[in-house]
């Protein structure tokens, strides 16, 4: 019966997502800024391949949000946070690497999104004991090296409330 279960939901987490991420970029493809943002483009032009797209919504259907839900994502592609963003949800988007905060930093000025960006390293952060509800990771643990998985684990351990969920995902091809 679970399974079942979720199953359709799934399938009206897919909906829902592929609704959000059409109307955004045919919403803004006329908006300069946005335009012209690096992820926007990969979006419109190389979209994630199927296999990888179902990630998105089997995370949200397991990370199951509260609108009081303090959400990370630790994420490669980074769709789920601006659904999450437009949705009202209070999402912190991170990486070790700044490479997406001017593109998000674009998508907040001329958007109505509201979500806080953080660089750090999964494996040795500086954020408070449990801080988060949710957190998620997608596609993102298969490129830690060595034993960086486990401490990534320790340290998501470390700043999840009691009782918070954690869903990560890995590609079905490794």
């Amino acid at each position: 019966m679970r399974l079942k279960s979720l199953e359709k939901n799934v399938k009206k987490h897919t909906k829902r997502l592929e609704i959000f991420f059409t109307i955004f970029l045919l919403r803004n493809i006329f908006n300069k800024s946005i335009r012209r943002t690096k992820h926007f483009q990969e979006w419109l032009i190389e979209p994630m391949n199927y296999v990888r797209l179902l990630e998105l919504p089997i995370t949200l259907e397991l990370l199951d949000i509260k609108n009081s839900d303090e959400i990370l994502d630790i994420s490669s592609p980074k769709l789920l946070s601006l659904y999450l963003a437009n949705n009202k949800n209070k999402i912190t988007i991170s990486d070790s690497n700044d490479y997406f905060l001017s593109d998000f930093n674009t998508y907040k000025n001329q958007l109505p999104l509201e979500f806080e960006t953080l660089i750090f390293d999964a494996t040795d952060n500086k954020i408070k004991d449990k801080t988060f509800d949710k957190i998620y990771s997608v596609s993102v643990m298969e490129h830690i090296p060595e034993d960086g998985d486990v401490k990534m684990l320790l340290e998501i351990e470390r700043i999840l409330k009691t009782n918070g969920s954690v869903v990560i995902t890995v590609p079905a091809n490794h």
